[in-house]
């Protein structure tokens, strides 16, 4: 017997066929196929929709994106905005915001103006309530209290929402107009402390920049 090539054949191919009636570890063993066959398609499916639709949820220091990087480098709080940039429309968002080592300010609150579940540093589900544009748009924000302690080009980034009920994923998600998931991942995380040594296109000292010059630097 051929391996079937889809999923659903897989299963139903094992649920009817009567060679596996008197031997259970050969049935056991094809349904552990089909679940890595059902996996594979799902891993699949989000490349393709990452190919044919790039959505982009960032943590940004101010919400006209004009830079990619914050200091903290005085005891003071200091808020951050998780923005999120469609392509052809979203009606919601999967995601969590993570902080790498060295990041030493500590949580203040948070605020999410739409309908959610969960926060920002657990993992959140956010439902717009309409279907938004191509237009970026602040999700929400979060307050830390700054020390003037944290590592130089620690970082602010997104991620998925380890309590999304399909499954972990290791950026946020989007759901489009019909409600099907794209990728929606960061171009860039938010640096901390910036300095020569952090990885480009995060602009560092006292150089001027734009938005759409920072996303140009990945069209080279």
């Amino acid at each position: 017997m051929s391996p079937p090539t889809t999923s659903s054949t897989c299963f139903s191919r094992a649920l009817n066929s009567r060679s596996y009636e008197a031997d259970t570890v050969r049935f056991h063993n094809h349904l552990r196929y089909c679940a890595a066959l059902a996996s594979f398609a799902i891993i699949m499916s989000f490349v393709s929709n990452a190919d044919a639709q790039t959505e982009h949820v960032a943590v940004r220091p101010d919400a006209s994106l004009n830079a990619c990087s914050v200091d903290d480098v005085s005891s003071a709080q200091f808020t951050v905005y998780v923005v999120h940039t469609p392509t052809y429309g979203s009606t919601g968002v999967n995601l969590s915001v993570v902080q790498s080592g060295g990041f030493t300010a500590t949580f203040v609150s948070e605020n999410i103006p739409f309908f959610h579940v969960g926060t920002f540093r657990d993992g959140v589900n956010v439902v717009y309530g309409e279907c938004f544009f191509s237009t970026p748009f602040v999700i929400g924000t979060i307050t830390y209290e700054g020390y003037g302690t944290s590592a130089s080009c620690s970082t602010l980034d997104t991620s998925g929402n380890p309590d999304w009920a399909g499954g972990y994923t290791p950026y946020p998600i989007s759901a489009d107009c019909t409600f099907e998931w794209f990728p929606a991942p960061s171009e860039t995380p938010l640096y901390v402390n910036p300095s020569s040594e952090c990885p480009v296109p995060c602009v560092v000292g006292t150089e001027s920049s734009t938005w759409g010059r920072v996303k140009s630097l990945y069209r080279r």
